[in-house]
């Protein structure tokens, strides 16, 4: 079972497991279920727009990937190494 949450247009799901196979079937399914939702209630889920980001304590499988939710920037293993170089960028951008 999947939680979300909702803050204007963004629309958050988190769903967790012990098993990363049952994990990614997990998410999968959420993603189907909220894009029939959606439909239903005459929306639309931008699947270019949408994103994954799998968190674990594990060495193992995490990947490197990072997904901006709200203005930040977040890593699988939550080191914010992502967020620090996109603000030092912007930074950088600034006259």
């Amino acid at each position: 079972m999947a939680k979300s949450t909702a803050y204007a247009d963004d629309t958050s799901f988190i769903t967790s497991s012990t098993s990363a196979l049952e994990l990614h079937q997990l998410t999968s399914k959420t993603v189907v279920e909220a894009a029939e939702w959606f439909k239903a209630n005459r929306l639309i889920l931008n699947m270019e727009k949408t994103q994954k980001l799998f968190l674990t304590l594990r060495k193992e499988g995490s990947e490197e990937k990072a997904v901006k939710l709200l203005g930040v920037h977040l890593d699988a293993k939550l080191i914010r190494r992502t967020y620090l170089s996109k603000t030092i960028q912007q930074w950088r951008l600034m006259p």
